[in-house]
């Protein structure tokens, strides 16, 4: 009779004397990995995400023609006008009355977002891709 056991536990019987023998998995490397590069991706994404939210506050500030002296609205333009250094003069932002649709930020969402995304993928293609499996166990005989 045989008890529940982990199922990183394997049991396999040993013919000869009828014994068990149980081997655990103590480390496998692909799981660490994976562990760590969840966290970093994590991160990378959240990072990603808070320059996105700033360029859509910037979109929307623009959009609804918020006061630029403002304290929110100016700190908004303030810490986006960083992400938005490679993307000035590309297109024109059309206006009517005021309005402005700020076309440079949307571009600017959208090739961040592809930048995180590429990156990400990269690490674990880097880093997780063609790893060797590496187990260490240990062995018990009963």
């Amino acid at each position: 009779m045989t008890e529940k056991t982990d199922p990183r536990m394997q049991v396999a019987p040993r013919r000869p004397y009828g014994t068990e023998r149980h081997v655990k998995v103590v480390q496998d490397s692909f799981t660490s990995t994976g562990e760590m590069l969840r966290k970093v991706s994590r991160g990378v994404w959240t990072l990603a995400m808070a320059g996105e939210s700033l360029l859509l506050f910037r979109f929307l500030l623009r959009l609804l023609e918020a006061n630029p002296n403002n304290l929110f609205a100016r700190l908004v333009f303030r810490l986006s006008d960083v992400l938005m250094i490679p993307f000035e003069g590309l297109v024109r932002n059309p206006s009517f009355d005021g309005i402005v649709l700020d076309a440079e930020a949307v571009i600017a969402a959208l090739v961040y977002l592809l930048v995180t995304w590429l990156f990400v993928e990269a690490i674990w293609v880097v880093f997780y891709g063609k790893r060797r499996k590496e187990v260490i166990i240990e062995e018990e005989r009963r």
